[in-house]
């Protein structure tokens, strides 16, 4: 099942690990809980993984919103994760995996994400290795290449196992690097993707710190809004079944009304740059709305031009 929020590039892949592969493990003992972080400004800290992430300009932190969408949970299960530290809470809230954190830049479609999967079964003994393998298998069968890459990352804490991926998706490929530790009856995984060279994941490790380094400046953030002028309905100028629905509160739908339409989430950037995420990619537009006729230019694909009409 795929879910949508604004800062994923395709979270059909997100929260599909062990778990998803039908594959469990176990840990020999007591759980220790994951703990959420905390966003201070533009510093994301988290204590249990021993680590800060500094958003540098362009980039965004999700919310809490966004990531209950996401999930598909209500936001009072956000808000009280955590309080409780037992298997009944994760029981009783039918939860294996919990997304902790995720930010993006939105020029890019660049994302990071914190995730944790809560290792059940007890009768079988996993290695990080073992996990990975599933982890691996669950990337293919979504159509992505996977490999296991050699060697460690330190990042906080703990040291990290790496899988990389590849995904062809409308003409664009996704790549993934997925950071994994196992520990204490949780998997923890740290997700980067991004569209480019292996260069990027560099450039987002950079943003990561331990607890003790100095932190950099807030950067200069540009103003998310929603342009009150795109509200509404609009009609595709060649086919009017096609259209688009933006809402006040940065939701929306688009397809062919009638026989297929999904969710989307929006968001403009001044006066002529909208971004939209389809659950599967942020999408990057230029738009000139000229009375009731809309103009909506692809900036990620050459003469990606569509005009529609409001309804």
């Amino acid at each position: 099942m795929i879910k949508r929020l604004f800062v994923i590039l395709f979270s059909s892949l997100l929260l599909t690990s062990c778990a998803g592969a039908g594959f469990a493990l176990l840990f020999s003992g007591s759980p220790t809980f994951p703990e959420r972080g905390v966003w201070e400004g533009h510093i994301y800290t988290n204590e249990y993984l021993g680590l800060h992430f500094a958003l540098q300009t362009e980039w965004f932190a999700g919310t809490d919103e966004d990531i209950a969408a996401l999930m598909e949970l209500s936001i009072e299960i956000m808000e009280v994760y955590g309080t409780e530290r037992s298997d009944a809470f994760w029981e009783r809230h039918d939860l294996t995996v919990f997304h902790e954190m995720m930010a993006s830049c939105v020029l890019t479609g660049t994302s990071v994400h914190i995730i944790y999967e809560r290792l059940t079964f007890p009768s079988a003994f996993v290695t990080v290795e073992s996990y990975l393998e599933a982890y691996m298998r669950t990337l293919r069968e979504e159509g992505s290449t996977a490999n296991s890459l050699n060697g460690t990352t330190r990042i906080g804490n703990y040291n990290w196992r790496s899988v990389g991926s590849r995904l062809e998706m409308f003409g664009s490929i996704i790549y993934g690097r997925h950071f994994v530790n196992v520990h204490n009856g949780f998997a923890r995984i740290i997700q980067i993707f991004y569209n480019g060279e292996d260069e990027r994941v560099g450039n987002v490790l950079e943003m990561f710190f331990d607890l003790d380094d100095p932190l950099p400046e807030p950067p200069i953030v540009p103003q998310l809004e929603h342009a009150t002028e795109l509200i509404g309905t609009w009609r595709w100028d060649e086919d009017q079944t096609y259209a688009y629905h933006f809402y006040e509160n940065g939701r929306g739908v688009r397809g062919f009304f009638g026989w297929h339409v999904y969710d989307i989430f929006w968001r403009t950037i001044g006066d002529d740059f909208l971004l939209i995420d389809t659950g599967l990619g942020i999408e990057r537009w230029t738009f000139s709305i000229t009375g009731d006729a809309l103009i909506i230019e692809n900036r990620q694909v050459g003469e990606m031009v569509y005009n529609f009409i409001r309804d």
